[in-house]
Order: C-alpha cells, then structure tokens, then sequence
C-alpha cells in the first residue's frame, strides 16, 4: 500500500498545483512548462553523463512503476531514440468525477508539459502521444 499511497499523494499535489495554477488563470501546460524549466537543472548530474534514450526508457518504468497497474511495452529502441507505450493507470483517478476540479485531459497536458523542457535540458525531444487507453512516448536525442 505504500507506494500506492506515494503515487497517490504525487498526483494529488499535480492536480492541487493544476487547480490553483487554472485560478490564477493559467492553463495547464502552463503550469506544466513552468514545473519542468524550474526542476530541469535538477538533472545535472544526469545531463553530464550524456545518458542514451535506453536510460531515460527504464527511467520512466522505474518512476511509473509506482503505480500498482502499471504496463509499459517497448516499441523500438537504438542508439538515438526510444519508442515506448504504457497504460494509464492513473485514470481510475478520474473515471467518476475530476479530481480537484481537474480532468485526466488537463493532467496529461501537465504531464506533456512539464517533460518537455525536462528532456531538452538533457538533449533530448519528447513527444506524448494518446493511443486508445495507451500513451505513447517517443524520445529522441536531439541532433
């Protein structure tokens, strides 16, 4: 139940964020852009190695692997880019009501948002793509 709780608790902060950031009249990619430019430099260390797609793949299945339904599949992968999918576990969040006056469409366009600046810090493009009930995420070493 811990981790459960943990992801629970993140996604909580991800939507009061959202819901103050839209009161203020701020949309969420806004907000997304914002959280990402600020937390980007958080990836120093990181940047430094100059860490393939691959990294970021099994990166990504280790932070959304916190989710107790999560599954990811990967697509394609080599040396400059990686293609992967995942559900969306976090929709049950969602499924009966908004949560705190955001819905899942307002969520994954933070989510879109906040990765964007994220991986250009770290030379990379990202692109988030929905596919039916799955996400599809392609990242690509920038050139």
């Amino acid at each position: 139940m811990g981790r459960d709780i943990y992801r629970w608790h993140s996604d909580l902060y991800i939507c009061t964020g959202i819901a103050y950031a839209k009161k203020m009249g701020k949309t969420p990619e806004e907000y997304g852009r914002f959280v990402g430019e600020l937390f980007a430099p958080s990836w120093e260390d990181t940047r430094e190695k100059k860490p393939g797609p691959e990294y970021f793949a099994k990166f990504y299945y280790s932070h959304m692997s916190a989710y107790p339904d999560f599954e990811m599949d990967v697509l394609e992968v080599d040396s400059d880019s990686v293609r992967f999918k995942h559900n969306r576990p976090y929709r049950s969040y969602f499924e009966n009501e908004d949560m705190f006056g955001v819905t899942i469409d307002e969520y994954e366009a933070f989510m879109k948002a906040s990765n964007e600046p994220i991986s250009g810090y770290l030379n990379m493009n990202i692109e988030l793509e929905l596919d039916g009930d799955w996400m599809v995420v392609t990242m690509t070493r920038k050139q």
